[in-house]
């Protein structure tokens, strides 16, 4: 049986391989790039995301949500203060609306300009791409997220959540790492269980019900948009829905109704075959549908699993 792109079941592509168990470079990486110059613009960015910001600074990035007023995620985006004092901010390309409106529509207002930048990207992705980074002669970033080093006119940009390795920004030396598809590099985030904003998150999803409430929302801030509904449902109610997990023998596909028992359960947002066999998929599901349960998507029983 063949897969989509020509991988065999029970056999990998050496980047599909790569990306579990060593790295592979992923060239072109699609991402929205901005940068955001002007009067304290790590001030304004803190009053606009629902992260942290302010304490920010070169080398030390972090992974934002911007929200809508009643708790929609906008866009998800990673912010990056230059040593020249202005932001880097990047983001998958389906994110760019809700940077533009979340942000660059009111930025004039607060002395900054928000302006889209051409730069290539490319992911180094796998368990030992440090290594790979460090035969390069690469410097290597921190090990936390969206930590950053400015290396020889290029960034190297640290990824934990989903895949890890890094991001990197402009042109970088070779490296030996044998080279991946961004459908393979998407089919290892979603058996990573890691959410990609466009597919799985986007404005008609509340951030509550997402791990980016973990990972890009910071817990005890207050005064930015949406931090009310936030705050509401966490202390007052809890969501209907939320992102899970699902792992099938079977192939799924994005858009597909989930269902039990008692009927429809939610959708499939991502869905990739595996290698091996199988298949892996993110769906919106009810809140009551635990990890561990059977759930049915065309005809094909899968298992829930949580997200990381």
């Amino acid at each position: 049986m063949t897969l989509p792109g020509g991988v065999t079941v029970g056999e990998m592509t050496e980047g599909a391989a790569a990306l579990r168990s060593s790295a592979a470079l992923v060239r072109p990486l699609p991402r929205a790039v901005f940068r955001l110059t002007g009067e304290r613009p790590l001030a304004y960015l803190q009053d606009v995301l629902a992260q942290e910001v302010a304490g920010l600074g070169p080398g030390r990035g972090a992974l934002a949500a911007a929200l809508s007023p009643k708790g929609r995620v906008s866009a998800e985006l990673r912010v990056l203060p230059m040593l020249n004092g202005s932001i880097l901010l990047d983001a998958e390309p389906e994110a760019r609306a809700g940077i533009e409106e979340r942000i660059g529509r009111h930025a004039g207002l607060a002395g900054c300009e928000l302006e889209a930048v051409d730069v290539p990207v490319a992911a180094l992705r796998g368990p030992r791409a440090d290594e790979v980074l460090a035969a390069a002669g690469i410097a290597v970033p921190p090990q936390h997220e969206a930590a950053f080093v400015e290396w020889d006119g290029f960034l190297v940009v640290r990824v934990v959540w989903g895949v890890p390795g890094v991001d990197l920004f402009g042109e970088p030396p070779p490296t030996n790492a044998p080279p991946a598809t961004t459908d393979e590099l998407d089919a290892a985030r979603i058996e990573a269980g890691r959410p990609r904003f466009g597919p799985d998150v986007n404005e008609d999803v509340l951030a509550n019900e997402t791990p980016l409430l973990e990972h890009a929302v910071a817990p005890d801030k207050g005064c930015y948009p949406g931090q009310e509904s936030v705050a509401r449902i966490r202390n007052l109610g809890g969501v209907r829905r939320t992102l899970r997990g699902l792992r099938s023998m079977g192939v799924v596909s994005a858009g597909a109704e989930v269902r039990t028992e008692s009927g429809v359960a939610g959708v499939i947002t991502s869905a990739a075959s595996l290698p091996t066999g199988g298949s892996v998929a993110i769906a919106l599901l009810r809140a009551d549908i635990e990890p561990g349960t059977e759930v049915e998507a065309e005809g094909v029983v899968a298992t829930v699993t949580a997200l990381r």
